[in-house]
């Protein structure tokens, strides 16, 4: 990473995104809780990988690659985060029944 960028609150934050967002592949995420902090980084190859993932599951697949490359970022993000097998289990399906339902993330 070259820089670390901080913002001050949500809203410094969705403007930068709004004026920047669409200029990298990626980005890596760093959240702060109670002194614990947790990088998320979804990226081309962890989109790729989802994706070989939802493969098998007609229409979500076709509806997946369908969608923009910031709705694929957080459809795998959210399955990615998941700290248990049972978890990520529980979110593909979820992940599957809405994308079959041609529908964006909550």
């Amino acid at each position: 990473m070259d820089k670390l960028l901080t913002f001050t609150d949500r809203q410094a934050f969705r403007e930068w995104l709004g004026k920047y967002g669409t200029e990298s592949d990626g980005i890596w995420l760093l959240f702060s809780k109670k002194g614990k902090s947790v990088i998320l980084s979804v990226g081309d190859a962890q989109i790729q990988m989802f994706s070989e993932i939802i493969q098998p599951h007609e229409p979500a697949y076709t509806n997946l690659l369908a969608m923009s490359h910031s709705v694929q970022r957080i459809y795998t993000g959210f399955y990615l985060d998941a700290k248990s097998d049972k978890t990520r289990q529980a979110r593909l399906e979820k992940i599957i029944d809405r994308l079959n339902r041609n529908l964006k993330p909550m």
